[in-house]
C-alpha cells in the first residue's frame, strides 16, 4: 500500500512540474540589448517569376484610348478573382505557363520565368513602344502569398502586403504563436532553383535579425512545432513563477493527505 502511495505522489509531482512553463520559453529575442542600433541583415532577394505565377500587366500612355487595345479589359481564362461580393477586387492577370511564358496577343509567347518584375518591364517596354510611343509598362505579381501552419492562432495562407516583410510581421498576421508553439524550432520551407530548402530558426535568438531568413519570400511555408507533450497531450500554458509555486503547494498538500 505504501509503495502505491509513493508512486502516486511521484507521478503527481512530475505532472505538476510538467504543467509549469518557464516564461523565457514564450518570449522572443532573449537577451536583446535595448537602445542599441542593430545593423541590417541580408536584404531579401528580389523575387523572380516562377511558373503558375499570376502577373498583372498594364500599359499606360499619354492617351488611354491609344493603349486600351494592349490591356485586357474583360475576364477570361487568364483572369483571377480575389474576394467576393460587391467589394471584390478583380485583377486581370497573365498566368505563367509551366514552360515559363505568358501569352500576350500582340507579342505572342513571352518568356518571363526567372526574371524580376523590373526585368519584365524593361523587356516589354521597347516592344510596346513599337506599337504606341511614349508608354510605360507596369508589372506586378499578384499571388505573393506566404503560408503559416502549426501552433499559431490563425493558420492559413496570407498575402504579402510588402516586398520586405519580416518573419515577425508574418507571424503577426497569423495571430502570433500560441503558448504551445516552440519558438526555438521554427521550420521555414523555401523554394530555390535547386529544390526545396528547409531552414530551422530560433525566434528567441537576437541573431535572427541578421539571418537570411529574417525576411520571408513569396511561397515560403512557416511551420511552428508544438513545444512539449505529456502522454500525447500538449502541456498546459502556465507561465511565470506563480504556477510553479502553486504546483509545489498542491503537490505537498496531496502528498500529506496520501501519506496520512
Amino acid at each position: 500500500m505504501n509503495t502505491l502511495k509513493i508512486f502516486f505522489a511521484v507521478a503527481l509531482i512530475i505532472f505538476s512540474f510538467s504543467c509549469s512553463t518557464p516564461l523565457k520559453n514564450l518570449g522572443y529575442l532573449h537577451k536583446v540589448q535595448p537602445d542599441l542600433l542593430y545593423q541590417d541583415g541580408p536584404a531579401p532577394q528580389e523575387y523572380r517569376v516562377q511558373p503558375n505565377d499570376n502577373l498583372y500587366i498594364r500599359i499606360i500612355g499619354e492617351d488611354e484610348l491609344m493603349t486600351a487595345f494592349l490591356n485586357i479589359t474583360s475576364t477570361g481564362n487568364n483572369s483571377m478573382m480575389y474576394g467576393s461580393g460587391t467589394n471584390a477586387l478583380e485583377f486581370i492577370t497573365y498566368i505563367v505557363s509551366e514552360s515559363g511564358t505568358i501569352s500576350m496577343p500582340q507579342f505572342g509567347e513571352v518568356p518571363v520565368a526567372g526574371l524580376t518584375i523590373r526585368e519584365i518591364e524593361k523587356k516589354l517596354t521597347p516592344e510596346v513602344n513599337k506599337l504606341v510611343s511614349n508608354t510605360s509598362v507596369i508589372v506586378r505579381v499578384v499571388n505573393r502569398m506566404v503560408t503559416v501552419l502549426g501552433e499559431v492562432k490563425g493558420p492559413g495562407t496570407y498575402p504579402m502586403l510588402k516586398y520586405r516583410q519580416t518573419i515577425f510581421e508574418t507571424l503577426g498576421m497569423a495571430g502570433d504563436l500560441t503558448d504551445f508553439g516552440n519558438r526555438k524550432n521554427i521550420k521555414l520551407i523555401r523554394e530555390t532553383d535547386q529544390g526545396k530548402f528547409i531552414a530551422q530558426l530560433d525566434l528567441t535568438d537576437p541573431s535572427i535579425i541578421n539571418s537570411t531568413y529574417y525576411y520571408v519570400l513569396p511561397s515560403d511555408v512557416i511551420y511552428i512545432e508544438p513545444r512539449d507533450k505529456l502522454y500525447g497531450t500538449k502541456t498546459l500554458p502556465f507561465t511565470g513563477p506563480l504556477p510553479a509555486i502553486l504546483s509545489l503547494i498542491s503537490s505537498a498538500i496531496a502528498m500529506f493527505f496520501i501519506f496520512k
